[in-house]
């Protein structure tokens, strides 16, 4: 599909910054004339079924928004709803078929049965982010809000634009969906290759030049480590629990008042860092892991003089001969949060940790692998990143064009 820009004689000022000019024959209104506006009702987790038939949409954007199923519906006809509340304020949906939407959900349904609803669609994805309001969740978009936001009435065809910035959108979504997935793989070989490389399946060596180089380990230097995890390992390794080489325990309490957005020393939690506060408990380099929440087993690093919470479990060495990046790595190979004791509420024990048994190499052989992760981490996260980055200049290259089109810059011909 074809578009112009259109030539400033055509445009006028709306008398809005933020719409700017638009064409001389569009018209402005308010949603609140053009729509019915409603609000979804509470719906709590615990009345989610794994078998309902009818999905429960609400504040989140993952799942397009779903947050699960029950076996009734209070909607079964064509809207557009967004979030009301929270970090996701102001998200704009198209529904259709029979759903529900919780109380952070609000509802519009065109007044005008003829007209488009996905022209409102994609014109509230651009101008609902001029009416959010700062909340301490985050922002909010409540009804009254959404009432009075401007709207464009175009002088040509909705649908015209419509089908061009469903074609466009598409081919903008189809570009940043292979880009998602080759970081998905990239993550993922970085895994494998770094799984196998700290359990010693493949071997770090030193060329002559000095680089390092990683190649499979031959079968006959292999033995069986008795460990149904681990499999086989290098012949001349050993085999012991954590707490033979590494102190764990849990950090220290602090509040979220205490923590604040600068100060002396970095606080750390389950998640990683979380802000600052002025008295430290650990000086060093130490392996923290995650203890508690859905992101429980996952690895960071702490250096220098830091305060670890309780939501962290602190891994000091006991011995000097180990390489704190190869046993970092060691137990991020391990998924962790398997062994969480609860579902519900994830969690790991410090003594269920400390009691897994894992390899342990030479300190030069630990050593190499640990130089070798640094740099091949360092190559793909730096690959990763620019893919990233693009992804990001696509989104907004994709909410230009959305723009421009809703507000009449551009002619769909």
């Amino acid at each position: 599909m074809k578009y112009r820009y259109r030539e400033p004689h055509e445009m006028k000022d709306s008398g809005v910054k933020w719409l700017g000019i638009i064409p001389k024959k569009w018209e402005i209104g308010k949603i609140k004339y053009k729509f019915k506006i409603g609000r979804g009702r509470v719906i709590s987790q615990g009345e989610l079924d794994d078998n309902g038939k009818y999905p429960v949409y609400s504040s989140q954007t993952l799942h397009n928004g779903c947050l699960g199923y029950i076996n009734s519906y209070d909607f079964s006809k064509k809207l557009i709803t967004w979030t009301t509340d929270g970090a996701n304020a102001g998200t704009i949906f198209l529904r259709d078929g029979k759903y529900n939407c919780t109380n952070v959900c609000g509802t519009l349904e065109a007044l005008d049965k003829n007209d488009s609803l996905e022209y409102y669609f994609y014109y509230l994805s651009f101008a609902a982010q001029y009416y959010k309001r700062p909340d301490t969740n985050g922002a909010k978009i409540m009804n009254n809000e959404m009432a009075n936001i401007l709207s464009l009435i175009p002088s040509e065809n909705k649908q015209k634009i419509v089908d061009f910035l469903n074609k466009k959108t598409s081919e903008f979504d189809e570009v940043i969906e292979k880009k998602e997935k080759l970081i998905e793989k990239l993550e993922e070989a970085k895994k494998s290759l770094i799984s196998e490389v700290v359990t010693g399946k493949k071997k770090v060596s030193i060329d002559e030049s000095g680089q390092l180089k990683v190649k499979n380990r031959p079968t006959e230097e292999m033995k069986n480590s008795g460990v149904e995890w681990l499999g086989m390992i290098p012949e001349e390794w050993k085999v012991g629990k954590i707490k033979f080489w590494a102190k764990l325990q849990s950090g220290n309490s602090i509040t979220s008042d205490d923590i604040k957005e600068t100060g002396k020393f970095s606080v750390y939690g389950g998640n990683g860092f979380r802000g600052y506060t002025d008295s430290h408990t650990h000086d060093g380099k130490y392996i923290l892991i995650g203890r508690q929440g859905a992101l429980c087993g996952n690895i960071n690093y702490a250096l220098n003089k830091f305060w670890a919470s309780e939501h962290a479990i602190v891994v000091t060495l006991l011995k000097s001969q180990i390489d704190i990046n190869w046993l970092g790595e060691l137990l991020r190979s391990m998924n962790l949060n398997q062994y969480s004791m609860s579902a519900a509420q994830p969690g790991l024990a410090v003594s269920m940790i400390e009691n897994l048994h894992i390899p342990f190499a030479k300190f030069d052989e630990q050593d190499s692998i640990g130089k070798f992760i640094f740099n091949r981490k360092n190559k793909v996260d730096s690959i990763i990143f620019n893919i990233k980055n693009q992804i990001i200049k696509l989104r907004e290259a994709k909410q230009s064009l959305i723009s421009e089109a809703v507000t009449g810059k551009i002619e769909v011909l």
